[in-house]
């Protein structure tokens, strides 16, 4: 009985609810005069995972929330201010993914959904490499490529035009998400 029921705790399946607990996630580009870089200082994810036995099953309900107001440069406020206005940021503010499914291999994780930015849907998909750490957060890193002309997005310019930056960009990211345990 008491070798069964260790049986039964150790194969549990649970779900979680997860937060962002920190991050790191960073925008790299190009430009007819450097290469560039900025940071993402405020972003917010929310969804849940299902794992067993100390394997990820699946992700799912989530939702990455970037304000385009928190994408800071390294070359300064002017590269900043030409950011905001690719993503003419007033009208659209955020930068939400939707991930509207996903499938989970051994080390991997692959996400669809749709990316919404400067005013414009697109569905994407995301490859990314997922790791359980011993507390129980999942840790999730990866990059991923976008033109921002798939995206209805002008590449900004400086010096009358003389200065452009290029049309794709690499979005890095590093996350950990916190749970919340709920058995199944």
């Amino acid at each position: 009985m008491i070798a069964a029921s260790l049986l039964l705790l150790h194969t549990k399946t649970y779900s979680q609810l997860f937060t962002l607990k920190n991050y790191k996630v960073t925008v790299q580009g190009t430009s007819s005069l450097h290469e560039w870089e900025s940071e993402v200082e405020k972003t917010d994810i929310k969804g849940s995972y299902t794992a067993d036995k100390g394997t990820l099953v699946d992700l799912n309900n989530a939702v990455v929330r970037i304000p385009v107001t928190s994408i800071k440069s390294t070359k300064g406020k002017m590269m900043d201010n030409k950011t905001y206005e690719a993503f003419d940021f007033e009208k659209n503010p955020n930068i939400i993914f939707t991930v509207t499914s996903s499938r989970v291999g051994a080390k991997t994780i692959d996400f669809k959904g749709t990316l919404a930015m400067a005013g414009a849907v697109r569905p994407i998909e995301v490859r990314g490499a997922w790791k359980l750490l011993g507390n129980g957060d999942l840790q999730v890193t990866g990059s991923h490529k976008l033109k921002m002309t798939d995206f209805k997005m002008e590449p900004p310019t400086a010096m009358m035009g003389t200065i452009k930056v290029g049309d794709e960009v690499t979005v890095t990211f590093d996350i950990v998400l916190t749970n919340t345990k709920t058995n199944l």
